[in-house]
């Protein structure tokens, strides 16, 4: 099973369809591990950023369409 938050677009244009309107599978947690024995860079801290920024886009907008 992938992701809703992937398949919100095909699932919005009708290229793929629900099968089992009543189920949907358990979220699973997204983990992003880095080493902080030391100052990050701050392209490691602004892609950091980008993720949560994006995943929370991404939460917001597949939440809303249902």
């Amino acid at each position: 099973m992938q992701p809703e938050v992937l398949l919100a677009d095909a699932l919005a244009s009708g290229s793929l369809v629900r099968v089992l309107e009543a189920w949907t599978p358990q979220p699973r947690p997204v983990h992003l591990l880095w080493r902080q024995d030391r100052r990050p860079l701050p392209k490691l801290t602004q892609f950091i950023a980008h993720l949560q920024q994006g995943m929370a886009d991404a939460l917001t907008t597949t939440r809303a369409s249902e």
